[in-house]
């Protein structure tokens, strides 16, 4: 088939496209093990298989690579949850605090690597950290607010602060695991986090209620 003009610069946009991709595919990796103040370009574009020029046609410096990283964990964590939050299940306080939490630990456990990069602290006060952490803190605030709402949440509690405090200490939990899991160290079953992590978000440490 003859090439023209056109399949030829569609050809070369694909060609760039993939290689985007496995630069990204390499930084995330490298990011997930060394975290951003150790990883450079130059290990990046080792990793990927280019050339360090190559890295800086496609990301202007090493901040906007971790961005882009940052952003495609994001956008793979909004879509786990949305699709949690798809599912047409009989709602309760309990049945939306679980599907909310096995949304949060799928996107870990499928995405090991994204999720190690998002939930490091390193990355989290960065600009698209910070991004990834408020929106984390909004949804959580959201679902308390309709939680007190439905009175399944007590009305005393501060939705900012307490969404604020429960996504802390979900991201330390899961931040750990999932670095437990990528190391080859023993770690809990997917299903037992997701479980643990509602249970305490439901009843605290107290002796749990028949439902």
């Amino acid at each position: 088939m003859e090439r023209t003009p056109s399949t030829g610069g569609q050809a070369r946009q694909r060609a760039a496209a993939a290689t985007r991709e496995r630069i990204l595919a390499a930084a995330a990796a490298l990011l997930a093990e060394y975290g951003s103040p150790k990883t450079t370009i130059a290990m990046v574009a080792r990793q990927a298989g280019v050339a360090a020029g190559t890295v800086y046609l496609h990301f202007p410096d090493r901040e906007a690579l971790l961005r882009e990283v940052l952003a495609d964990a994001l956008s793979q964590l909004k879509l786990a949850l949305a699709e949690v939050a798809s599912e047409r299940a009989e709602r309760s306080a309990a049945a939306d605090v679980r599907r909310r939490t096995e949304g949060l630990v799928a996107f870990a456990a499928n995405h090991a690597e994204l999720a190690a990069v998002l939930f490091h602290p390193t990355h989290l006060v960065t600009p698209a950290g910070r991004e990834a952490l408020e929106f984390l803190v909004a949804s959580q605030a959201a679902a308390l607010t309709e939680g007190q709402a439905r009175h399944w949440v007590r009305p005393d509690l501060e939705p900012l602060l307490a969404g604020r405090a429960l996504v802390g200490s979900l991201l330390q939990v899961l931040g750990w695991w999932v670095d437990r899991r990528r190391s080859g160290q023993i770690a809990p079953d997917p299903v037992d986090v997701a479980a643990q992590l509602a249970n305490l978000r439901l009843y605290g440490t107290a002796v749990r209620p028949r439902e």
